[in-house]
């Protein structure tokens, strides 16, 4: 059987097509607004791919390398990752690399690093990165034109966060800065699904480096303006992926800060975040959402 065949791939897609539509959707915004020759964004079910796992004996084998196998060892999400991120590398160098040419394992921070076994030029400015949350599988991979561009996603359920923040409400105040929580208070009411409530604007809630002095009253509710921290929340996760790091290797949450500025959000570092992102000489962000009515998913490109 053929694996990229159309068939075989649109059976490993066809649950999230509103999120899949929304992303290709992103990458003409992307190539115009940053230096991107091409970008490549693949969206799978690990339901599916499990499936399919199980019943072509052959597949692990002539997918991926001996490395690949032994540090998944039978982990599904990681397989997953791997191979929808080979598929979103195939679909960005615009060439049907062999499967096993291509080798993707974690670096010292746990991102995805992906080796050539025939290596040239275009391959030297590849980025990738990988996002799995229940079901839901997503990998992006991009070309540079002339300059190294760094990619993160993340996609985030809904629902986890708003029972999170629900459970938890003292966590804002060590995830949020004082202006995310003051223009939180910005936001419409809307549900943990995302859909709007037509609950009034809560005023932003007191900090203080104890935690929070009164539980916000978007939490005290089953509406409130779950959606707002989930966006913050995937957009950190992503920007601490395009830096290599990742928010549980060094990258804090509050180091940073997800601002709208003109209808549009913003990336701003701090601290050792902000010094290590300029020994990078990366000094442009361009960061977007997309939504369907489970998950939020933030997909980011930092370049210099």
């Amino acid at each position: 059987m053929n694996y990229s065949s159309p068939t075989h791939f649109e059976m490993l897609t066809n649950k999230f097509l509103t999120l899949k539509t929304r992303l290709q959707d992103l990458k003409k915004i992307f190539q115009m607004d940053i230096n991107i020759n091409e970008l490549g964004i693949v969206i799978l079910s690990l339901e599916d791919f499990s499936r399919i796992l199980s019943r072509e004996k052959d597949f692990k084998d002539s997918h991926f390398t001996p490395e690949e196998i032994e540090y998944c060892k039978n982990r599904m999400s990681s397989l997953a990752g791997r191979y929808s991120a080979k598929l979103a590398l195939r679909e960005a160098l615009r060439e049907q690399i062999p499967w096993k040419h291509m080798s993707i394992l974690p670096s010292a921070t746990s991102q995805p690093v992906v080796s050539f076994s025939k290596i040239n030029e275009r391959k030297r400015r590849v980025s990738l990165s990988i996002t799995h949350e229940d079901d839901l599988v997503v990998a992006v991979a991009a070309i540079a034109a002339d300059k190294t561009v760094a990619l993160g996603i993340d996609a985030t359920k809904n629902k986890r966060i708003a029972d999170m923040v629900k459970n938890q409400p003292n966590i804002l105040s060590r995830i949020l800065t004082p202006k995310e929580l003051a223009e939180m208070g910005n936001f419409k009411g809307v549900t943990p699904n995302g859909i709007a409530s037509s609950d009034k604007n809560p005023p932003p809630p007191p900090f203080n480096k104890g935690g929070l002095k009164h539980v916000p009253p978007f939490i005290k509710g089953e509406k409130g303006n779950f959606f707002a921290m989930t966006k913050i929340w995937a957009a950190k996760e992503a920007v601490s992926k395009a830096l290599g790091v990742g928010v549980w290797h060094g990258g804090s949450l509050q180091s940073i800060e997800i601002l709208t500025k003109k209808g549009k959000p913003t990336v701003r570092l701090k601290g050792e975040l902000e010094e290590f992102a300029k020994s990078l000489e990366i000094n442009k962000w361009k960061l977007e959402f997309v939504y369907d009515g489970e998950f939020t998913v933030a997909l980011v490109v930092s370049s210099s």
